[in-house]
């Protein structure tokens, strides 16, 4: 008997294996414990999750749990700790367990100890909560639903656990979780008595004191009871033909009486497969005489076996693995409730069964795998009426020539009878009736099967066809192959895999066709000059409308298509899509297809309405292309040289890797992702070297087409330009001195693209509903200025790679979710001074494998650690070297910066950060002078008022010089300057200008420093009623002057306006109110 329970909380949660340990640790509290009743709700713990005495590895599975009504994840750390440069494979947080699985990508752990992660908890109750890993299991079962573990490579490294433990409540630690299991070493199939009585409550010895008892026995099943014992088995489930044995994970949660608080263990079991039941090598075994179970039986058998099954009911899933024959009683007779599988095995014969409930989407009730020369003969497979078209199958045949499938009856399955790679096969007989798709071929196509099959009561016509009269007249499925000038149609079908099959076929004419429910309305292959019109398949979101594979000069016209896909084009050349109505889940696919004409379609999809992989010199003319703002419109992958013309298209065209394409006369609208170029290889996947190339952004588009009623301006080899204001996208390739001022542009995945440029300017310019508002990669001399960014999603503001030099400031990134507010990789010399964001979710500002660059006078806030707003304020990778980062506000961060490696921190603000700061290698955090940075947690005494703390240093380890006041600049000024403030008309005539009256204010900086200005008019109505605009706040260098505007709708009578300058460093710990003045104007 396996004795397993919790260790006290009283001791040292340390593992007395000698095995590497992966355990739970406090830093604060120097213990895997934490036990403080001055922990409140709403307060923030952290745990690490330590490796201790592990050999080199570079992977890690774990799974921790806790009580999700004490504790709610709110961070978790990975960088910075054992990993270099962490890829997570999986980080599935819910409530009461996080799942990790993460890679090094690079140089491994090289053993030892060290942090694998660090989760931090916002507190939300007061109880108790266990802090629990899931068991280390060796190989874990492929059903196995949680573990914990090291790898090394693809080699697993055993581990032993040790877990911990929170209570904010005093002298209450909680039930103590503690159970056996019998056997000890169980088998599959063998129930498994699980106990618990020697679980309990310390502070309650009533025999009674735990009420639930929560069992997760890590194969997907929990159960709670009120009693401690219960039974359970591992069975065959979760993936079809993979015994349901090796290593899983039970876990135990008890719930005291008193307090509803929680106790957890975790304890790997061992399900080993089942002992060998009857002799071996019998040349006919019969059920259950010889043997108790079919399998058991055909594990009992010698080669060319016969195993003879009695009448009965079998509950079993047997599956045969070399040539033998199995035969039932009949099919009224015996029963088997499961699935019957051949693999890799020839000359298998089954026979004489009812084969029933296939119950997995993808099996099947006869299923054969790389079993050539079989028989399937007299069976009845009944299912469940599945409407899944991958399944369930009633019979499956794939990888296996030569099957011979003879008088059997399948009903109420997904799909009857499926050939799949599959030739030579001989079907006679067979009748396949209200299967949701009843039969189908796919990928070999030279079959033996004659009209003695029927699929709902019509026979099947299957065959080389010299005259259309050769095809009965209520056939329920056609295939057709090796024929030439021909005229089919008018026909139907229904519920078949393909209503119509042509295959190695020439000028063939169908037309007046329709499918009904079928999986594919017709399926051309390895054929030309096939003309398919006037018809109609439907078969809501289950069906293809028509397959094009290898197929050359045919024609698709006048069709209409309600189904899944409308029309799919694969290695296909040369073929006209022409006036179609598609109303679909997805339109258009062309793969690998090139020189096709698109025409005059008319194409509506849930999603990618049309898509084209690996295909060129098309041409798309005129069509109506209408998808969602999410999803997209027309998707281009590796895809060059196609022609889009006078095309309209709802939902925006992506090209990716796909360069040279003619963009003419096309209107985009969209209120998502309107235009995208992009370039990414995947040679340098998971490393930080670009994988862009520069012939991807090269297109041949011009302002004739539009986005949103906005012309596009794709520059490619031009100089000295400036992109008017009305911009709908812009892109910049390979150009020189160009300026794109006071736009507005939105709804594109970029909404400014850079690349391969010279002297390029961005500024003054409205960006927003985009994944990211300006892309730049491999430029020099940018100056990215005053630009107001907003609405973003899920992606980056500011994304500079592969560039040097310029300057990136006065940019505000407001009211968005996006991963990196300005991101820098692999660039140097850069200024990236005086912006302002807020709303990251990971980081504001980001530096990777950059260097020599100066970010000074940005603001950056977020809300504090929540699950929302994972932020990190500034945030510099350890190949980020030789940056210097001085006078910036970084608040309400969860980590307000983690360093790079010899940078120098000098003189910010760092305010209510949960983790002010994580340091590089050989940083500097004082200036030459001896100044430090403000921290809002430091407490020290500045004991001779200079402004740096004496006492209680270094803070945190790492300023000896912190500031005890926020820095900001000294002589701060401005003013209202020229004409100050003023209407742009004193005297405003409502009849002759319309309603709108625009307000105006001028203002200078009259500092020696950088600052943030902005005015706030208030304006009294003829009514006495007041209204309030405030302006934008712009960022203005010593002596820069910045003009303000607003506009107000008005009615007759006289307006006073009221105009207020403020000036501020940093636009958040502060303003300073500068000039004022008023004027009046009259609307008549």
């Amino acid at each position: 008997m396996a004795m397993l329970s919790a260790p006290e909380f009283s001791t040292v949660h340390a593992s007395s294996s000698s095995l590497p340990n992966i355990g739970l640790w406090s830093e604060t509290y120097q213990s895997p414990i934490i036990s403080d009743p001055s922990i409140a709700p709403n307060s923030t713990i952290s745990v690490d999750i330590n490796a201790t005495d592990a050999p080199a590895f570079n992977g890690y599975d774990l799974t921790l749990f806790f009580d999700p009504t004490i504790l709610q994840t709110s961070f978790i750390q990975l960088t910075g700790l054992a990993f270099i440069h962490p890829f997570v494979g999986a980080e599935d947080v819910s409530p009461g367990q996080i799942r990790l699985a993460v890679v090094n990508v690079g140089i491994p752990f090289d053993g030892g100890s060290g942090i694998l992660a660090r989760i931090s908890f916002k507190v939300i109750g007061r109880g108790v909560s266990p802090l629990t890993l899931a068991a280390p299991t060796m190989s874990p079962s492929i059903q196995a639903w949680s573990w914990t573990q090291l790898v090394a490579g693809l080699a697993e490294i055993q581990v032993s656990t040790s877990d911990g433990h929170f209570s904010n409540v005093l002298g209450n630690p909680g039930p103590v979780a503690s159970f056996t299991f019998t056997p000890v070493a169980p088998r599959k199939g063998d129930t498994i008595t699980f106990n618990a009585t020697s679980s309990y409550d310390p502070n309650n010895p009533s025999p009674y004191a735990i009420s639930q008892y929560r069992w997760d026995f890590g194969d997907g099943v929990t159960t709670n009871s009120s009693t401690p014992i219960i039974t359970h088995i591992y069975q065959s489930g979760g993936v079809p033909y993979t015994s349901f044995t090796g290593n899983f994970s039970v876990r135990l949660t008890v719930v005291d009486l008193d307090d509803g608080f929680e106790g957890m263990i975790a304890h790997p079991i061992q399900v080993s497969p089942p002992f060998p039941l009857c002799k071996s090598a019998l040349a006919v075994v019969h059920v259950p005489g010889d043997c108790p179970t079919i399998q058991a039986a055909i594990m009992a058998a010698s080669e060319g076996a016969t195993v003879q099954v009695a009448p009965g009911v079998y509950h079993e899933n047997p599956i045969i693995f070399k040539s033998l024959t199995l035969l039932g009683s009949g099919a009224d007779r015996t029963t088997i409730d499961g699935e019957i599988s051949a693999s890799f095995a020839s000359n298998v014969t089954i026979e004489g069964f009812r084969v029933f409930n296939t119950r997995d989407q993808n099996g099947a009730g006869i299923l054969f795998i790389d079993s050539p020369f079989g028989v399937i003969t007299d069976n009845l497979i009944v299912g469940q009426r599945n409407s899944l078209s991958s399944g369930p199958y009633g019979i499956k045949i794939q990888q296996s020539p030569n099957t011979t499938i003879r008088g059997n009856k399948i009903q109420e399955e997904a799909f009857g009878i499926s050939l799949q790679s599959s030739p030579a096969s001989i079907l006679r007989s067979n009748i396949m009736d209200n299967n949701t798709l009843n039969f189908g071929v796919l990928d070999s196509y030279a079959q033996n099967i004659d009209s003695s099959n029927l699929v709902d009561g019509r026979p099947i016509f299957y065959g080389q066809l010299t005259e259309t009269s050769q095809i009965p007249n209520d056939a329920g499925y056609i295939g057709i192959f090796n024929a030439h000038d021909l005229q089919i149609g008018p026909f139907s079908t229904a519920n078949v895999g393909e209503g119509i099959l042509v295959v190695n076929s020439t000028r063939i004419k169908i037309t007046q066709f329709q499918a009904l429910k079928d999986s594919t309305g017709i399926r051309i292959i390895n054929s030309s000059l096939v003309s398919f019109t006037d018809s109609v398949v439907t078969n809501a979101d289950l069906c293809n409308g028509a397959e094009l594979l290898n197929t050359f000069q045919s024609t698709v016209s006048n069709n209409t298509f309600l189904c899944n896909e409308g029309v799919g084009l694969s290695s296909s050349s040369n073929n006209t899509i022409i006036k179609n109505t598609c109303t679909c889940n997805h339109g258009l696919s062309l793969y690998y297809a090139s020189g096709n004409t698109i025409a005059g379609n008319v194409i509506e999809a849930k999603g990618a309405p049309v898509t084209l992989v690996g295909s060129t010199g098309n041409q798309f003319i005129r069509n109506q292309i209408l998808g969602n703002s999410y999803n997209g419109g027309l998707l281009l992958v590796n895809s060059p040289s196609n022609m889009f013309l006078d095309n309209a298209m709802i939902g925006g065209l992506s090209l990716y890797n796909s360069p040279n394409n003619m963009l003419r006369g096309n209107h985009l609208n969209s209120t998502f992702v309107s235009f995208e170029v992009h370039s990414s290889h995947s040679e340098c996947y998971l490393t930080p070297v670009s994988c862009r190339r520069l012939p991807d952004y090269i297109q041949n588009i011009d302002q004739s087409n539009t986005i949103n009623n906005k012309p596009i301006y794709y520059l490619v080899n031009q100089n000295n330009m400036a992109i008017p204001a009305n911009a709908g996208f812009v892109a910049i390739v390979n150009s020189t001195n160009i300026l794109v001022h006071d736009a507005s542009i939105s709804h594109n995945f970029q909404n400014i693209v850079v690349v391969s440029s010279q002297d390029v300017t961005v500024r003054d310019s409205n960006l927003s509903f985009a994944n990211s508002a300006i892309f730049l990669w491999n430029d020099e001399n940018l100056t990215i200025t005053n630009n107001r960014i907003s609405n973003l999603n899920n992606g980056l503001g500011i994304e500079l790679m592969d560039s040097k030099f310029g300057i990136v400031s006065g940019n505000t990134l407001l009211n968005s979710s996006v991963f990196t507010g300005i991101d820098l990789t692999n660039s140097s010399g850069f200024r990236v001074e005086g912006n302002y964001v807020t709303s990251s979710v990971l980081w504001s500002l980001r530096l990777q494998s950059s260097t020599n660059n100066i970010l000074d006078r940005n603001t950056i806030t977020g809300t504090l650690g929540g699950v929302d707003r994972l932020m990190t304020g500034i945030f510099l990778d350890n190949t980020s070297t030789s940056n210097l980062v001085v006078e910036n506000t970084i608040a309400r961060c969860f980590i307000g910066i983690s360093a790079g490696d010899q940078d120098v921190v000098y003189r910010n603000n760092f305010v209510n950060d949960t983790v002010p700061a994580i340091p590089g290698l050989g940083d500097t955090w004082n200036s030459p002078s001896g100044q430090g940075n403000y921290w809002s947690g430091y407490k020290g005494q500045d004991t001779d008022n200079s402004g740096v703390g004496e006492t209680l240093l270094p803070y945190i380890g790492l300023d000896n010089y912190p500031l005890t006041s926020p820095w900001k600049p000294s002589n701060l000024n401005a003013q209202l300057t020229g004409r100050g403030a003023w209407a742009s008309n004193r005297i405003f005539h409502i009849s002759k200008m319309g309603t709108a009256q625009t307000i105006f204010a001028q203002a200078n900086n009259t500092s020696t420093s950088p600052e943030w200005v902005q005015v706030i008019f208030t304006i009294t109505t003829p009514s006495g009623s007041t209204l309030q605009i405030v302006s934008q706040m712009r960022w203005v260098q010593p002596g820069g002057q910045v003009k303000f505007s607003a506009s107000l709708p008005v009615s007759r009578g006289t307006y006073g306006v009221s105009v207020t300058l403020r000036y501020s460093s940093d636009a958040y710990l502060g303003w300073t109110q500068g000039d004022a003045k008023t004027f009046s104007f009259k609307a008549i």
